[in-house]
């Protein structure tokens, strides 16, 4: 049991990793990645509050998702630029 949480840990720091260079490099499939990531991390947290933990989760990524969802930030991963393009005239 101890060896899966470890490799789950792992796997979990290779994944950060890899987001955090999308984002430093400002790839849009990290932006997206990072904003699902974040909405499943605020809904866990949300749940985890019926066992007594959660609140510093849920702070955490309420201000992650409002932040990549600022239009400047979007703009910097390409995002504003193709929702400006679907939206009719």
């Amino acid at each position: 049991m101890l060896s899966l949480a470890a490799f789950g840990t792992i796997i979990a720091g290779i994944l950060s990793f890899v987001l955090a260079f999308g984002l430093w490099k400002g790839r849009q499939w990290a932006w997206t990645w990072t904003l699902i990531f974040s909405i499943i991390g605020l809904v866990t947290s949300i749940l985890a509050i019926g066992v007594g933990i959660g609140i510093i989760g849920i702070v955490v990524y309420l201000i992650i998702i409002y932040y990549l969802t600022r239009a400047r930030v979007k703009t910097y991963f390409g995002k504003a630029a193709a929702a400006r393009r679907s939206e009719p005239d």
